[in-house]
């Protein structure tokens, strides 16, 4: 699972600089891209218990959604 969590925190790291780029180009398509890849790289996260770490400047908390969609 070394693999897995090393590219998923890879993935996350990289959409979280995409995202905050976007923002900072108040460009309104690629923040709603970037969210999209980003909550789907965070549920994948969850779903194989890949722990990540917080990111204070996109919006989200570094911990994935709860699986069934709810907190």
């Amino acid at each position: 699972m070394g693999d897995l969590a090393s590219n998923l925190r890879r993935r996350v790291q990289r959409s979280r600089e995409l995202l905050r780029a976007a923002r900072e180009a108040d460009n309104d398509y690629e923040i709603d891209i970037y969210s999209a890849e980003l909550e789907d790289l965070l549920r994948k996260a969850t779903v194989h218990g890949v722990r990540l770490d917080p990111d204070r400047d996109d919006g989200t908390s570094g911990e994935p959604p709860h699986p069934s969609g709810q907190d």
